[in-house]
């Protein structure tokens, strides 16, 4: 079993959710890209009227604790919803279960 602290798994998240969105920007050929001989190549209008996704910061702080238990950044507009749990189990005392979701698309992490 691998445990990792709460550092590494902010990390996985943000990878996780630019991935994401990574994958949904790229797909077709939109204006200010030329296709020439089956390539695509950005001219300067894509470069300048680039699609810009802007992020904010979401911090959950934990009921039980009062503290912060983490903060990632996550799409303007998306949704947050979920939890920290806690149990007497010494081998996993929390459980977080979250969810974040465009309220406008079916993206979701």
């Amino acid at each position: 079993m691998v445990l990792m602290n709460l550092n590494t798994i902010n990390i996985i998240i943000v990878a996780l959710i630019t991935g994401l969105l990574s994958i949904g920007t790229m797909t077709g050929c939109k204006g200010g890209q030329e296709v020439t001989g089956g390539k695509s190549r950005i001219t300067a209008e894509t470069r300048t009227k680039a699609n810009v996704q802007t992020f904010v910061t979401y911090k959950y702080i934990d009921k039980m604790t009062g503290m912060e238990a983490f903060h990632l950044l996550i799409p303007k507009g998306w949704r947050a919803e979920g939890t920290i749990t806690w149990s007497a189990n010494p081998a996993l005392p929390a459980q977080a279960r979250f969810r974040f979701s465009n309220p406008n698309g079916t993206e979701e992490f």
